[in-house]
């Protein structure tokens, strides 16, 4: 399913925020002067982080690996919660500390995204 396509890659990243289920998915747009603004999710589950940005063509991971179209951004969040749920979760019992992948780690979905770690970069908004 499609929306009409969004005005401005801004637009796009927030539709796409509000495709992602908030009790699954913490998100934060990241807006600088200068950059190009980039949606920050990370999974609530686990300690999985990934950047997405958009354009006025598609949406698309950290090292411009295309993800949906921009005038689809239910595809691209299926995309990216099918990615942060396949990412190992942590060990949560007494006797073990949850394991931690290196910064920079990709995602199974997303092979050569720069922008996807375990562990956040960035502050996720509630």
């Amino acid at each position: 399913m499609t929306t009409s396509a969004p005005y401005d890659p801004q637009t796009a990243l927030e539709t796409l925020a509000a495709a992602l289920d908030p009790g699954e998915f913490a998100t934060a747009l990241v807006t600088r002067t200068g950059r190009r603004p980039c949606l920050t999710v990370t999974s609530r589950a686990g300690a999985a982080e990934t950047s997405v940005y958009a354009d006025q063509a598609s949406y698309w991971c950290g090292s411009a690996e295309p993800i949906a179209a921009a005038d689809d951004p239910l595809t691209a969040a299926d995309k990216v919660a099918t990615a942060l749920r396949s990412f190992p979760q942590p060990a949560h019992d007494w006797w073990s500390r949850p394991s931690k992948a290196r910064p920079g780690t990709c995602l199974p979905r997303f092979p050569g995204c720069a922008g996807t770690t375990n562990g956040p970069s960035v502050k996720a908004q509630q």
